[in-house]
């Protein structure tokens, strides 16, 4: 995000606008992935109710795999 927008809620907003539309389509599982280190994604995956499914290697960079059943 731009520094003006952080700390708005847009991304927060933004995730539940993207999982409501994808509840409405009748998607059942939403796969979210992130660098472990970047932790402002990690903390709006988990808001919106994502789990860690499992941690793996990409880019050469530690990353998260997190998953939502609807």
């Amino acid at each position: 995000l731009f520094p003006w927008a952080r700390g708005r809620g847009l991304a927060r907003e933004a995730a539940n606008t993207a999982l409501n539309a994808a509840h409405e389509a009748g998607i059942t599982r939403i796969i979210g992935v992130t660098a472990e280190n970047n932790y402002p994604s990690r903390v709006i995956l988990r808001s919106i109710g994502m789990s860690l499914c499992e941690k793996f290697i990409r880019d050469g960079r530690q990353a998260e795999l997190l998953i939502l059943l609807l």
